[in-house]
C-alpha cells in the first residue's frame, strides 16, 4: 500500500496515522472540515481542501468522522463517481456519513471496486441489503 486518503482527522484517524507512519505507506493524504494545527508535520502527510482531491487520485480511500448535520452524506453520488474504478473505499465512522444508494450504485457500476464497512446507516442491517451483492 502506497498510498491513502483519510476523511477526517479526529482520535481515531490520528491513530492510524500513527501506526501506518511505521508501514511502508509513502504518503497519507487527509481532508478534514477544518484545519489541525501541526497534524501535517506531526504525522507526516499532506492536508488537502477538499474531499474530491482524494477520491479522485487515490486508490484507497477511508472515511473517519463523526455523524452532525453537517457530515451527513458527504460521500455522495458526485464523489463516488470520481473515484478511480480499482479504488478501495472504507467507512469506519458512522453509516450516514455515506449515502448507501450511490455507494451500491458505484460498485454496481464500476465506480469503485471494493467497500469495506464498518457500519451502515441502519444498524439492525438485513440480509437482503443489497450492498452484499
Amino acid at each position: 500500500m502506497n498510498f491513502i486518503g483519510l476523511i477526517g482527522a479526529g482520535k481515531i484517524a490520528r491513530n492510524l496515522m500513527k501506526i501506518m507512519k511505521d508501514f511502508s505507506t509513502k504518503k497519507i493524504i487527509c481532508y478534514h472540515s477544518y484545519v489541525i494545527k501541526d497534524i501535517e508535520r506531526q504525522f507526516n502527510i499532506k492536508m488537502v481542501d477538499t474531499i474530491e482531491e482524494i477520491l479522485s487520485s487515490l486508490e484507497i480511500i477511508s472515511a473517519y468522522v463523526s455523524l452532525t448535520k453537517e457530515t451527513e452524506g458527504p460521500v455522495n453520488k458526485n464523489l463516488f463517481l470520481l473515484m478511480k474504478p480499482d479504488a478501495i473505499f472504507m467507512n469506519t465512522s458512522r453509516g450516514g456519513v455515506v449515502n448507501e444508494d450511490y455507494l451500491y450504485e458505484g460498485l454496481k457500476n464500476g465506480k469503485s471496486a471494493t467497500a469495506g464497512l464498518d457500519v451502515v446507516v441502519d444498524d439492525s442491517v438485513k440480509r437482503n441489503n443489497r450492498l452484499f451483492e
